[in-house]
């Protein structure tokens, strides 16, 4: 008896249409031999979330260049470095390693995202004092 193999695909990667014709032609072709196993992936981080994100760190940056912060300040690191958009980026980076298996926020779903926000708006808070909040749509 043949084996049977299991392929897995991210339906949310394409648009219903192209994603249609794709199971179509693999359940064609498969000639019972294979088992397709399909499975919806949770929603990820939209345009508008990436955007507010950069937006928000930008502004972040500004008060915090304004105010003379160094990156000791963020990092509890000895150092006189400026705090930039870039190293609240990078910081960001390190915050969505810790939640889970992603590298950068592409990668997150929306509700990993939130969590990313959360995190990074107590730790702005409680290392830099810096509350500014979290742009909305209008902002954007």
């Amino acid at each position: 008896m043949e084996e049977k193999k299991i392929h897995k695909y991210r339906l949310d990667f394409y648009g219903e249409e192209t994603t249609f014709k794709m199971l179509k032609t693999l359940l064609e072709n498969t000639n019972n031999t294979n088992i397709l196993v399909a499975k919806k992936l949770p929603e990820r981080r939209s345009t508008n979330q990436n955007s507010a994100l950069h937006l928000w760190l930008n502004m972040i940056a500004e008060v915090e260049k304004e105010k003379g912060t160094t990156l000791d300040a963020l990092y509890r690191k000895p150092t006189e470095v400026p705090i930039t958009e870039t190293h609240l980026k990078m910081f960001a980076k390190d915050v969505v390693t810790s939640i889970g298996d992603h590298n950068n926020t592409s990668k997150l779903n929306k509700e990993d995202f939130s969590v990313l926000i959360e995190v990074l708006i107590r730790t702005f808070a409680e290392r830099l004092q810096n509350t500014t909040p979290f742009p909305n749509k209008e902002l954007i």
